[in-house]
């Protein structure tokens, strides 16, 4: 699902919805857990804006008094980390299948050709998350509320995931989110656009644009130069006065900047 596809904060919020409506269907309605949540099970659609979730031959059924299933199957950088020491799973686990999931939308396919197996087993059997941290963190162009969401259901401590999918469901289609693509470059360096507000049609959302390069010489050599613009609905381009600034290449400062462009399209007035 994730190769070569760039998805933009809507998108992956209605393709988070449709799989935690599935998944709400196994749990609650037939007492299925699917066991094997990640990229390649969930199909789009032609237009890829919907999903369906899919291949359920690793599918089990819930012990009626535990609420759980045997943990022994399913794909190891999906797999929630209590599974291997407790040797079962649980809808919280399936729920942390799909975090990470909706992880790699965000942020891009994982590097699996650089990811060594023996490292990721070895995490696993300890009870860890399958990659090192720095691999869950949310890409910095990721509205806030989102980002947070997406980290509760990757803790690796299951009594901090949503109970449920319906809960995780509910959660999702509370956030109000500033819709952010990136259009062009890689990494730190690139172009974003986002619309607000989520509930307009396109056509009549305001539209913020980040552009960030690297500064190649002078004092500041080396640091990221990020400025915004915003315009109306077929009106022009204005540049946000306030929002210029130079960062080191760190995430968090990134992050932040991000926050405040999110943060003036919300408090724009309404036209």
């Amino acid at each position: 699902m994730t190769d070569g596809d760039r998805f933009g904060v809507r998108q992956v919020v209605q393709i988070a919805d449709d799989v935690l409506a599935a998944l709400d269907a196994m749990h609650a309605s037939h007492r299925l857990l699917h066991r094997d949540v990640k990229p390649a099970n969930v199909m789009l659609d032609g237009k890829r804006q919907r999903a369906y979730l899919g291949d359920f031959g690793s599918a089990a059924r819930m012990d009626p008094a535990t609420g759980t299933a045997d943990a022994h199957v399913g794909s190891s950088l999906y797999r929630a980390p209590e599974a291997i020491p407790t040797c079962v799973v649980t809808v919280r686990s399936d729920l942390y299948a799909l975090g990470v999931t909706i992880l790699e939308m965000l942020n891009g396919r994982f590097p699996y050709e650089d990811l060594d197996r023996a490292s990721i087993d070895a995490r696993l059997v300890d009870g860890k998350r399958a990659l090192t941290d720095r691999y869950y963190a949310p890409a910095p162009w990721v509205p806030k509320p989102l980002a947070t969401f997406v980290r509760r259901l990757c803790n690796p401590d299951p009594n901090k995931r949503p109970p449920d999918a319906a809960t995780a469901l509910r959660m999702l289609r509370d956030l109000r989110l500033v819709d952010w693509r990136r259009t062009g470059g890689d990494g730190l360096i690139g172009t974003w656009q986002g619309y607000w507000p989520p509930e307009s049609r396109r056509v009549d959302q305001r539209v913020q644009e980040v552009t960030t390069k690297m500064i190649e010489h002078g004092p500041n050599k080396g640091k990221i130069e990020a400025t915004a613009r915003w315009r109306n609905p077929n009106g022009k381009w204005r540049t946000y006065a306030k929002l210029r600034t130079r960062i080191d290449a760190q995430d968090t400062a990134m992050a932040s900047f991000f926050r405040a462009v999110d943060a003036a399209a919300q408090s724009a007035p309404r036209r």
